[in-house]
């Protein structure tokens, strides 16, 4: 990986699935999702939006309201799952 170094490419690896893609294989879709910790105004919100779509791209925001529940979800599915030293 080290052919990488300065020349913009990068490789990303799952550690459950052995494959390794690399960078320029990928494909944009020209959607992002930004995750924040603030709460926006109206204000705020709409001229992101505006600034997103006057680039070609399609913005999806994702506030605290957005990651409270799926924290919780995670923390009952562990909660939930059997332990290893429960196996009979």
């Amino acid at each position: 990986m080290s052919d990488a170094v300065g020349t913009g490419k990068f490789y990303m690896t799952d550690p459950a699935d052995p494959t390794v893609d690399a960078s320029d294989d990928l494909v944009f879709t020209r959607v992002i999702f930004v995750y924040h910790e603030d709460w926006l105004t109206v204000a705020q919100h709409g001229a992101l939006e505006t600034l997103y779509r006057q680039k070609g791209l399609t913005v999806h925001f994702r506030n605290p309201n957005f990651a409270t529940p799926h924290w919780f979800q995670e923390k009952m599915k562990r909660r939930l799952s059997p332990s290893p030293s429960s196996k009979a």
